[in-house]
C-alpha cells in the first residue's frame, strides 16, 4: 500500500511540475500584464494558487487547468493588494496621530507609587496558595485548564479562589488609600 501512495505522490509532483512548466510563464505574465510589473506578490500568488490547487481532491475533473490557475493567482494576488493598501492606509493612519505627551505631576507619581506599595503588601497578606493561584493566572498567564492540571484542584475552585482573592486585594488596596488620604 505504501508504494501506491509514493506512486500518487510521485504523479502528483510530475503533474505539478508539468502545469508549473506548460502554463507558469503565461499565467505570471498576465499577471504582470494585469497588475503591473512593480507589484511584488505576483510570484506568490502564483505559488499560493499552484499550493491551493495541489491540495483538491478532485483536480483530475478540472477541465481548463491553466484558467483555473490563472483564477486563483489572481485572487490571491487580489486579495494581496488589498491587505497591502489596507495596511498601508492604516500606517498612514498612524503616522498623522500626534502622540499625547502627559507628564506626571509629582503628585501622581506619589498616588502611583502608594498604590503600588498598597498592592503589594495586600498580595504579600494573602494566604499563600491564594497568592500562588494568582500569580499563575495573572502573571503567567496559565488558564485555569493549566493550573488544574499542576495543581490538582478543579478549575471551578480555581476560578472561585481567585475571584475571592481579587475582591480581597481590591479591598485593602481602597482601605490603604483611605487611610493615606
Amino acid at each position: 500500500m505504501a508504494d501506491g501512495k509514493q506512486v500518487t505522490g510521485q504523479r502528483d509532483r510530475r503533474s505539478l511540475n508539468y502545469l508549473l512548466a506548460r502554463y507558469g510563464v503565461d499565467i505570471r505574465t498576465a499577471l504582470v500584464r494585469r497588475y503591473g510589473a512593480e507589484q511584488d506578490g505576483v510570484d506568490d500568488a502564483m505559488q499560493q494558487a499552484f499550493l491551493r490547487f495541489s491540495t483538491l481532491e478532485d483536480r483530475d475533473q478540472v477541465a481548463d487547468p491553466r484558467a483555473f490557475l490563472f483564477v486563483m493567482a489572481r485572487n490571491a494576488l487580489k486579495d494581496a493588494i488589498r491587505r497591502a493598501d489596507s495596511q498601508k492606509r492604516r500606517w498612514k493612519a498612524l503616522a498623522e496621530v500626534e502622540p499625547v505627551h502627559h507628564e506626571l505631576s509629582p503628585e501622581e507619581v506619589l498616588l502611583q507609587r502608594e498604590a503600588q506599595e498598597a498592592l503589594e503588601r495586600g498580595i504579600a497578606e494573602l494566604a499563600p496558595q491564594a497568592r500562588e493561584l494568582l500569580r499563575l493566572s495573572r502573571i503567567e498567564g496559565l488558564t485555569y485548564a493549566e493550573i488544574s492540571r499542576l495543581t490538582g484542584r478543579s478549575p471551578a475552585d480555581i476560578s472561585r479562589t481567585i475571584t475571592r482573592t481579587l475582591i480581597e486585594l481590591r479591598r485593602a488596596v481602597k482601605a490603604r488609600a483611605t487611610e493615606a488620604a
